[in-house]
């Protein structure tokens, strides 16, 4: 069904052992296609996922529909300050809501991820994204990026490069195509 509602992840004590998983059961999942699993469609502005706590699995949920109050905000549809983020299996795409388009929108943004720290993507498929598919602003972290799908992205804005921006990250990235991508 749709949830009409954003979720920030924050506040607990996590490590490898000791961590947030929010998927969605066996039989729920949206297996690659829109509307048919767990869909996060909010109808207020805000990032649809804020994950800040390390270790955060966000896994089989389709993420659309998030909007920007006004052009000067950034919200995303996964936006991750935490070390260790997987996410996983994720269908995140078109992220205007209603006749609003949102310029300042990513499918994924990594900010204030602190040096050294670690974010894996995988599985993923990411496209109508006004602006990049995938958007590093964290400096010296490690991301790895495997399986993932980034289509038709950057079609808002010319200063961020609309599939997968990497800048300032070690990068590990395998079987992963970018195209139709500003």
């Amino acid at each position: 069904g749709v949830i009409d509602d954003q979720v920030t992840v924050d506040g607990l004590l996590t490590n490898a052992t000791n961590y947030w998983r929010i998927t969605v059961p066996a039989g729920e999942r949206h297996l690659g296609i829109e509307s048919a699993g767990v869909v996060f469609n909010p109808t207020t502005t805000g990032h649809v996922f804020n994950i800040r706590d390390d270790y955060t699995r966000l896994e089989w949920i389709e993420i659309t529909g998030w909007e920007n109050a006004t052009g000067d905000n950034s919200w995303e549809g996964v936006h991750v300050a935490a070390d260790q983020a997987l996410l996983d299996h994720l269908l995140i795409h078109d992220d205007t809501y209603g006749s609003f388009n949102n310029p300042n929108a990513d499918g994924i943004n990594l900010n204030s991820v602190a040096a050294s720290e670690t974010v894996t993507i995988q599985n993923c498929m990411i496209y109508n994204i006004s602006r990049s598919g995938i958007n590093n602003q964290s400096n010296n972290i490690n991301l790895n990026i495997y399986n993932t799908t980034v289509y038709n992205t950057g079609f808002e804005d010319t200063d961020i490069n609309g599939n997968i921006n990497t800048e300032l990250a070690t990068v590990s990235i395998r079987n992963t195509i970018s195209m139709n991508s500003m």
